[in-house]
């Protein structure tokens, strides 16, 4: 079965627009680095004392406003953790720009 295109202009300008369109759209999954993680960080190590949780050492040393959930899930993002339980004499890794 053969199949015949009527108007060859029409179908190649579909075709580019499809394609566009599907580049368009598909762009922002494949591109995963965002501007703000292509500046450089800086770490602050902090040795754990007792008494001391995420969300205080959050509020300590995250950025004023921030929201205090987010920053405790970037630092157990950043430290591998699986909960929120630190221990005295923990040394955890801080993003200075959190």
């Amino acid at each position: 079965m053969k199949y015949r295109i009527a108007n060859r202009r029409r179908f190649i300008t579909f075709t580019a627009v499809l394609i566009l369109l599907i580049a368009f759209i598909a762009a922002p999954a494949f591109s995963r680095i965002t501007a703000s993680e292509k500046v450089s960080r800086s770490y602050i190590a902090v040795t754990v004392k007792e008494g001391d949780t995420l969300w205080a050492l959050a509020k300590e040393y995250g950025s004023e406003g921030a929201d205090v959930r987010r920053t405790v899930y970037e630092i157990c993002k950043l430290n591998n953790l699986q909960s929120c339980c630190i221990y005295e004499g923990q040394t955890i890794t801080i993003a200075g720009d959190l």
